[in-house]
């Protein structure tokens, strides 16, 4: 069996403070093997990238390399647990996990008015945040607890009862809705924004069906089932094309998930998720005044969770690339894909591919409009290596179409007939060649075999006009402009001078 990275991974994702902690947590004991877990620690942490060979080689205590695996395997759960001690990155619902495991704790030493003082502050938490399953964990414990509670200090049993049943209605009406949400999730996971009516009347559906949950429930639903049931929303017109609704929408998730601060803490990926596509709605609204609030709003908040950096990572380069993108500031994108790609070396650990490749694209989008094709050339080259298991299919046809206009940009004409082969039989077997797609493979297969090339991509351009048309294949114009490259090769005038004109028009 290969070894596997997860040690690796682990390590390298600590902070300075985590790492130093550990060490101080393996001390503790006192125990010579202590010494050895740091030393295997550190060997692990220098390394660049994991290689099992290399730590061997490194390695020269025989106890540890005859039982590698299984002292990789105790260092990995002595990390987490040190990880747990000290507190590090922990949300507020993991801090109260922990203060039930206490009240538990006492309750089992028949501590019974301490334990219940926790569960009381546990409640009080979970109301706020509305986390219900920790909450019925609470109820429960106090049900069990309550023989043995004095009378003066213990509420009625009948209160307790009807608390537990109004908890369990909300939970289930919230996981009511995040089922819609799931399901419209799983739509646009698989099919993108959606290109066909077939494929939009699937994500109607959902919608429907959501907006009727929410209707006959309104006046009942707990905040959390108004979070799924409007973030619902958001995508289906952002799907649909009502990017105004959409506004309106994302400005009502917003505030939902301010309603309350623990509701804020544990909800902060999600918040900031949608403060990056309220910027990005904006920005196609051309209300760019209000986007740039948004973003402001966004680069002062303070996150204490990687999972909230990590977030704010991937929103920070979304919506900059697409603001320099609606302001036509090439050479500032051109820049920010510098940036984004040492940044994504440190990140490469926290933020899963498929958050990230629509980024990728926007950084070929940016090398390719300053002229830069062998930097954008890389780009593509990494979407196109991914798996298409965590990258839509509607990201990675793009790519390929990307793909040829690079080559034929590079002048690489020798390898342009495999290239739109190969194009067109993955986006055939993948049921992806729509309309936008099919137009760009004939153009490159026939169109460019006339004398006039220049006549040839008049053609194009007289297609993707009628194409801009049909709200169906705009939507790949939001990747890249090929009306614009079009309209470069008929003026003989770099892409950029096309597009700050369009840019120009727009404001």
């Amino acid at each position: 069996m290969k070894p596997t990275n997860d040690l690796y991974q682990l390590i390298d994702s600590l902070t300075a403070n985590e790492k130093g902690y550990f060490k101080k947590y393996c001390l503790r004991n006192g125990e010579a093997s202590s010494r050895n877990y740091i030393k295997l620690f550190d060997l692990v942490s220098s390394l660049k990238e994991y290689d099992e060979n290399e730590l061997k080689k490194k390695l020269k205590d025989s106890s540890i390399l005859r039982n590698l695996s299984s002292e990789k395997n105790y260092l990995y759960h002595l990390i987490l647990e040190s990880l747990i001690t000290s507190g590090s990155g922990q949300s507020i619902s993991s801090e109260m996990e922990h203060e039930m495991l206490k009240a538990k704790i006492l309750a089992e030493k028949a501590f019974y008015e301490s334990s219940r003082k926790f569960i009381d502050k546990v409640i009080v938490y979970c109301k706020k945040a509305e986390n219900f399953n920790l909450w019925l964990d609470a109820l429960d414990l106090e049900i069990l607890l309550w023989p043995y509670l004095s009378v003066e200090t213990k509420r009625s049993f009948e209160k307790i009862t009807e608390e537990k049943k109004n908890v369990v209605e909300n939970l289930m009406l919230t996981e009511n809705a995040r089922l819609f949400h799931w399901q419209i999730m799983q739509l646009f996971n698989v099919m993108g924004m959606g290109r066909t009516k077939e494929q939009l009347d699937k994500y109607e559906k959902v919608y429907k069906l959501n907006r009727k949950f929410y209707s006959e429930n309104e006046n009942k639903l707990p905040i959390s089932a108004k979070i799924f049931c409007t973030n619902s929303e958001v995508f289906y017109f952002n799907v649909s094309g009502n990017l105004s609704a959409s506004c309106e929408a994302l400005l009502k998730l917003i505030t939902l998930i301010e309603s309350e601060n623990e509701i804020l803490s544990e909800r902060m990926s999600l918040y900031i998720s949608s403060i990056n596509n309220l910027i990005l709605v904006l920005l196609y609204l051309v209300r760019n005044d209000e986007a740039l609030k948004q973003i402001e709003k966004l680069d002062n908040l303070k996150l204490t969770s990687l999972k909230g950096d990590s977030a704010l990572f991937v929103c920070r380069y979304n919506t900059r690339y697409e603001l320099y993108s609606k302001t036509a500031k090439f050479e500032e994108a051109y820049e920010l894909q510098k940036k984004f790609k040492q940044e994504l070396e440190n990140q490469k650990n926290n933020v899963a591919l498929n958050f990230t490749i629509h980024i990728h694209y926007y950084s070929f989008r940016a090398c390719f409009n300053v002229g830069k094709y062998k930097e954008a050339l890389y780009w593509i080259n990494r979407i196109l290596n991914s798996s298409k298991e965590t990258v839509r299919q509607e990201v990675l046809s793009m790519a390929r179409i990307s793909e040829i206009v690079l080559h034929y940009e590079l002048g690489n004409s020798d390898i342009l007939e495999n290239l739109v082969s190969s194009a067109s039989r993955y986006i055939t077997k993948n049921d992806t060649l729509n309309e936008f797609e099919q137009v760009m493979l004939d153009f490159f297969r026939k169109g460019l075999e006339e004398n006039d090339v220049k006549k040839s991509f008049y053609g194009l351009r007289e297609k993707i006009a009628a194409l801009e048309q049909n709200m169906m294949e705009q939507r790949v114009f939001s990747y890249f402009d090929f009306m614009a490259w079009a309209e470069s090769k008929i003026q003989n005038k770099p892409i950029t001078e096309i597009l700050k004109q369009k840019a120009e028009t727009k404001t």
